[in-house]
């Protein structure tokens, strides 16, 4: 039982974590960051508050499963689910990448024309 609450509890705070910085980013008037320590290359997107929105949304939509793998790992064993959750972790680092790519690009296009 221990190892179940010890998953539940570290899917939890990763997924509270991703809906932080949903929320930063919504909230943040400047153009949001995708990584830790870099500083964003795009200096004017064509409308910061959607830029930052698209980011939001894409932050919270990704806690979302993991609140639901949270949640599972009281109800089913840990061994399927653990692998189950390590496969949605590795793709969710590949899709996220792409859609930011997609948001900068949207978001962004007038800033390569001038």
């Amino acid at each position: 039982m221990t190892e179940k609450i010890i998953f539940a509890v570290a899917f939890f705070i990763v997924a509270i974590v991703f809906i932080e910085i949903g929320v930063y980013s919504f909230l943040n008037p400047k153009p949001m960051h995708f990584w830790t320590g870099t500083k964003v290359e795009i200096k004017n997107p064509s409308d910061t508050k959607k830029f930052n929105r698209a980011n939001a949304l894409m932050w919270i939509f990704s806690a979302i499963p993991l609140l639901v793998f949270a949640a599972l790992g009281f109800c089913f064993p840990l061994g399927p689910l653990g692998l189950a959750s390590g496969i949605y972790l590795v793709v969710l680092i590949f899709v996220m990448i792409f859609f930011r790519h997609r948001i900068e690009k949207k978001y962004c296009a007038r800033n390569i024309l001038h």
